[in-house]
């Protein structure tokens, strides 16, 4: 683990310094057709992201072996106390300061950093089962760090051009005006709201298949392979019967200006549906 998070911390650093130094370039290569003000406030928040992501990379790597290890009580706790403080701090940042994104910003970060210290604290504790010291993580182990990234680069490959198709798309909306973007982003919500059940089950698909794999019972694995993938499929239909009634309720959480709400459940439902 100590050498995951070595690579982890380091390639997220790289990726912060670029972000931060360079954050309008990269917003003025992919929406330059947006409107200044937007701009302002993008700015505003990628420098904010970019200052999290190695706190972001530092607890994605324990919360990951944790989940790898079957102790997924403890990566759940973990998650769910990083999301209560984001949402505490952006109903006081937000309703009480009015901060408006630098607010959201804040509560980014400061909930990053807290529940990444209280991971590496954790999993360095002398009874726990990984029991990290300082050795573990220096000098650094170039074997160990090729057998790592030899895996997580073409994961991470993956998810790169996932987000970068989406982020492609996203180039196209931004010249639509300030109402599609409204509409995209309230429907990308709820959108990926829907699909909570499907994702939970692949993390613990991860999990479940990887033990399997490790005591070498590949057919046992094929079956699991076929039971998660139906499980997901049944509790997506689940989740799409209950959630398309209360779409109106849904959208009306997000506050979406009067012109833009025929956009909003026409780009939400055709994400919560393909």
């Amino acid at each position: 683990m100590a050498q995951a998070i070595v690579s982890a911390v380091a390639i997220a650093t790289v990726l912060m310094l670029i972000f931060v130094v360079f954050s309008r370039q990269v917003l003025n290569l992919l929406f330059s057709a947006a409107d200044q003000e937007i701009l302002d406030l993008a700015n505003t928040y990628l420098i904010g992201s970019a200052l999290s992501y190695p706190f972001y990379a530092l607890m994605q790597t324990i919360v990951g072996a944790l989940r790898g290890s079957g102790r997924t009580r403890i990566s759940l706790g973990f998650t769910l106390t990083q999301n209560i403080i984001y949402i505490i701090c952006n109903f006081i940042f937000l309703n009480i300061f009015h901060l408006s994104v630098l607010g959201v910003v804040i509560s980014l970060i400061f909930s990053r950093v807290v529940c990444a210290v209280a991971a590496i604290c954790f999993v360095s504790l002398p009874r726990f089962r990984f029991g990290l010291t300082r050795s573990d993580f220096w000098p650094i182990n170039r074997e160990l760090q090729k057998k790592i990234l030899y895996i997580g680069i073409p994961a991470g490959m993956e998810q790169l051009f996932f987000t970068g198709g989406r982020l492609f798309a996203q180039t196209f909306v931004v010249t639509l005006g300030t109402m599609s973007i409204t509409a995209n982003a309230v429907a990308n919500s709820v959108g990926n709201f829907s699909q909570v059940f499907a994702q939970a089950v692949s993390l613990s698909a991860v999990t479940i298949i990887g033990q399997v794999i490790g005591y070498g019972d590949y057919e046992q694995a094929r079956k699991y392979i076929r039971q998660l993938c139906h499980i997901a499929t049944a509790g997506i239909i689940v989740t799409l019967v209950i959630m398309i009634p209360l779409l109106p309720v849904i959208v009306g959480w997000f506050n979406p200006p009067e012109e833009a709400l025929m956009q909003v459940y026409i780009c939400t439902l055709i994400c919560m549906l393909f």
